[in-house]
């Protein structure tokens, strides 16, 4: 996404910034807040470690949340996607697959937009319905038909 910092970025900036700050402590002339400098830096160095070493754990736990989910709709007939919080697709079973046409990284919102109009607006109003709820069903009007969209909050975050 652009425009958008990362986890990656903050962390990499955080660290560079802790860096800095270290560098600049240790050439500092005698008579300036040198210890003061190399101790934030060394605070910013440290902070970039602890969150890194969060994300990791995070991205773990996520990533055996949805291999469990994959095993457990694999084989099912009905398409079944699981996005994160962007719309992004991290598991597309075989139905879906062949059926939409999607891979893991898409976007839901694009995979869907030959199907029926505004499915972001659709995707939004029915996943801010399930972070509030747990789930959300809705018909949604497509030339060939009605089509039925249910959203699951799955995990903590969503």
């Amino acid at each position: 996404m652009a425009g958008r910092c990362s986890r990656w970025d903050l962390f990499v900036a955080a660290l560079i910034i802790g860096l800095a700050l270290v560098a600049a402590g240790l050439v500092a002339e005698p008579g300036t807040p040198a210890l003061a400098i190399g101790t934030t830096g060394l605070t910013f160095v440290a902070i970039a470690i602890v969150a890194l070493s969060v994300h990791w754990r995070h991205r773990r736990a996520r990533r055996l949340m949805e291999v469990t989910l994959a095993s457990f709709v694999a084989e099912d007939a009905s398409p079944t996607i699981a996005t994160d919080f962007d719309g992004e697709i991290g598991f597309a079973n075989a139905a879906a697959r062949s059926t939409l046409a999607v891979k893991p990284g898409d976007l839901l919102s694009d995979a869907l937009t030959d199907m029926f109009a505004q499915p972001a607006a659709e995707l939004y109003r029915l996943q801010n319905r399930a972070l509030a709820k747990g789930s959300a069903r809705g018909d949604v009007p497509t030339p060939r038909g009605r089509m039925q969209l249910s959203v699951h909050r799955v995990g903590e975050e969503g």
